[in-house]
C-alpha cells in the first residue's frame, strides 16, 4: 500500500526527472503503469480513504497521472 503522505514527493520526482533515452522511458512507464506500479498502488490506497481527505488524495493522484503523461509525451515528441 502506498503511503499517501509521500504523494507530493512523487509529484516532485516526476516534475524533475529527465528522460534521456528509450530505456529510461521504459523504466519510467513500468514504474508508474505496471500492475504493481506507483499509480495503481496509489489508487488502491486512495480508495480506502473516506471523505474530503479521500477527494484530496484522488485529485493529487490525478495531478500525478497528468504529469506522468506529459513527461512521456514530451519525450516522444523530442525523440
Amino acid at each position: 500500500m502506498f503511503d499517501l503522505k509521500k504523494l507530493e514527493a512523487e509529484i516532485n520526482y516526476v516534475e524533475n526527472i529527465l528522460l534521456s533515452n528509450e530505456d529510461e522511458l521504459k523504466l519510467f512507464q513500468e514504474r508508474y503503469f505496471s500492475k504493481k506500479g506507483v499509480l495503481p498502488d496509489i489508487y488502491e490506497s486512495v480508495t480506502r480513504v473516506k471523505g474530503d481527505k479521500g477527494s484530496f488524495y484522488l485529485m493529487k493522484m490525478i495531478e500525478l497521472r497528468h504529469m506522468v503523461d506529459s513527461k512521456i509525451k514530451g519525450f516522444t515528441r523530442s525523440h
